[in-house]
């Protein structure tokens, strides 16, 4: 029985007779001898097909060809110089069509390299992990989930299903939580101390081991560094020179961290907190103190005044003189404040303030 068939631009027919292949038909019309065959009807929606198993047409059959992807690779699909598909391990047919397809084979066994610029893939896949090194951040390399290296700076790609894995790690600051803290002083005074310290990754594959408790390292070393200054300053000390504790902080911290692959970069005491009882007594010292120099600048006032006083009375006994004039001038303010004057005394007395104001008018 003849049949006319018309395959579209998007199709491929395949002519079976019994599990042999004897034609595949491309786009355009057909005359085909249906008896005792089979056709099977191709779909060229996608380019690049997954062979399923049982599939009836041949590897080697015309139109199309046969890839297969191994276990230690993938294969990145451009259709006309444009990426298309990222293919996992399996085997796959590559029609011959409209469009030209280049398959890239990617060996995800191989230790990965810095990427150049132009390599990048723009498909959204779970297939692969990027990383990038930085001045801020550095990309660890991981085989078989051990780190084993912090890669130079660049970018790189690690493909899943391999050994390699990428992680990164970032080296900026950032600031350790800690607690304000409970302390005595040297002079057994109970304060609560505000630490600051902020950290950084110092060596990512150490981090990477001791990251679970990384952290509580350097918030302990801080903590029995910031407790060992305290106890060696006395209140008094403490507030007096608060900028000159985070300092000796950081230095003692260092000292008691241990090696987790972090640094504590600085040390300062945010806030030093006093209990209510300790700043009333600090309240009432503070009083005494400037009660006590208000007495004591009285009695240094006192003295000089005392002291002029003395030394006027010494000139003024070695000088009758001037001593007379003093009490003239003495006399003289007294007149000009009052508006009447009853002397009583010797004539002398009377003719010398008559004569002063004489003088004076």
């Amino acid at each position: 029985m003849l049949t006319i068939l018309h395959t579209k631009r998007l199709q491929r027919v395949l002519v079976l007779r019994g599990e042999e292949v004897l034609r595949v038909l491309g786009p355009g019309w057909h005359v085909v001898w249906t008896w005792n065959r089979e056709l099977i009807r191709y779909t060229l929606a996608e380019p690049v097909q997954a062979v399923e198993t049982g599939d009836p047409l041949p590897a080697d059959a015309p139109g199309q060809r046969v890839i297969t992807i191994r276990d230690g690779e993938r294969a990145l699909v451009l259709l006309d110089g444009v990426q298309a598909n990222l293919l996992a391990p399996g085997r796959y047919r590559i029609w011959d069509g409209p469009s030209e397809v280049e398959v890239r084979r990617i060996d995800r066994l191989a230790r990965p390299r810095a990427l150049a610029d132009e390599d990048i893939v723009n498909l959204s896949s779970n297939l692969r992990i990027e990383a990038s090194t930085s001045d801020l951040s550095v990309a660890v390399l991981y085989r078989n989930g051990s780190p084993v290296e912090a890669l130079p700076k660049g970018r790189y790609r690690v493909w899943s299903g391999g050994p390699w894995a990428l992680a990164s790690v970032s080296l900026a600051l950032r600031s350790l939580a800690i607690a304000p803290q409970d302390l005595l002083t040297r002079d057994q005074v109970p304060v609560r101390v505000k630490p600051q310290a902020p950290v950084r990754v110092r060596d990512p594959l150490v981090w990477l081991f001791e990251r679970t408790s990384a952290d509580v390292e350097a918030y302990t070393a801080v903590q029995l560094a910031l407790r060992e200054e305290a106890a060696g300053r006395t209140l008094d000390e403490l507030l007096a020179d608060r900028d000159a504790l985070g300092p000796a902080v950081l230095k003692r911290a260092r000292a008691l961290l241990p090696d987790v692959g972090l640094a504590l970069q600085s040390a300062a005491v945010k806030d030093i907190i006093l209990p209510g009882e300790v700043k009333d007594l600090l309240g009432k010292v503070t009083l005494a103190r400037k009660e006590a120099e208000a007495q004591a600048l009285r009695r240094r006032e006192e003295v000089a005044t005392t002291r002029q006083l003395a030394n006027t009375a010494k000139l003024l006994e070695k000088n009758p003189v001037l001593t007379r004039l003093e009490e003239l001038e003495a006399l003289g303010d007294l007149l000009g404040k009052v508006h009447k004057v009853t002397l009583v005394g010797t004539g002398d007395l009377v003719r010398d303030v008559i004569s002063r104001e004489v003088r004076e008018s």
